[in-house]
């Protein structure tokens, strides 16, 4: 019994030394990062949760308002084409580009973010731009998904 106590405080002191070495590890890459664009943004280390991340986006911002009313207009341009399937197909090859394309978009609103915004928001994660970018995007696809099944749905039915 008393060697299986010792050994026991052993690994725990053996995993204390572990997370501390790690802890300083990260410590020391995190203040000697060289490239901004591989840090993470000051919001996002302020915020503990994906919704305080979601609460922290600056909405108010002309760049943002404009990304915005780009995914509405999105949003409305596939509703109102509902019944206009080959302009559905290349808003679906469309949006699915940009996606593919997130990561790119990234890369370069990361180096260029002073010219349109106050902070650089765009991590070497992504986080930010799958966020207000791919996700709408994304989203916007599996609508025209859904459109695409209930015609479908409709045409065998019938």
């Amino acid at each position: 019994m008393a060697s299986n106590e010792g050994l026991l405080s052993n690994f725990l002191n053996n995993l204390k030394d572990l997370h501390s070495e790690i802890s300083k590890q990260f410590v020391t890459e995190r203040t000697s990062a060289p490239n901004l664009q591989h840090e993470m943004p000051e919001f996002v280390m302020q915020v503990h949760t994906y919704w305080d991340f979601i609460r922290a986006l600056p909405y108010n911002t002309i760049w943002m308002v404009c990304l915005m009313l780009f995914h509405i207009a999105s949003f409305l341009l596939i509703i109102s084409t509902q019944n206009y399937y080959k302009i559905q197909y290349a808003l679906f090859f469309f949006f699915l580009v940009l996606v593919s394309l997130s990561e790119k978009i990234n890369e370069i609103a990361a180096q260029h973010w002073k010219l349109f915004s106050h902070e650089n928001f765009f991590d070497s994660g992504g986080l930010f731009i799958s966020t207000v970018f791919s996700l709408p995007l994304l989203i916007n696809c599996l609508l025209l998904i859904v459109i695409w099944l209930k015609f479908s749905f409709k045409a065998l039915v019938l």
